[in-house]
């Protein structure tokens, strides 16, 4: 299998574990919940940005599969689209 093949369907995974995650919790999600309840937490250089998991809930977006609102202080993940 290719590296690319490999990578794309791993991405697919991340995808459908995050949105099915995302619609779930109906009243919305924030980023920290996710990251801890899906185990996503980065470890690079003791670094805490989380990109894979920000990367991916933008990538949901583009796709219109996410949608991202302001909630006071937080930003809070819900979904857009029903599952079929």
């Amino acid at each position: 299998m290719a590296f690319r093949q490999q990578a794309q369907e791993g991405l697919g995974l991340l995808k459908e574990a995050i949105i099915g995650y995302v619609r779930a919790h109906t009243e919305g999600v924030r980023h920290a919940q996710l990251v801890e309840d899906l185990a996503l937490k980065c470890d690079f250089e003791g670094s805490g940005n989380n990109y894979l998991s920000y990367s991916v809930l933008g990538l949901l977006q583009k796709e219109g599969k996410v949608e991202s609102v302001k909630i006071g202080r937080d930003r809070m993940f819900k979904a857009t689209v029903k599952p079929k």
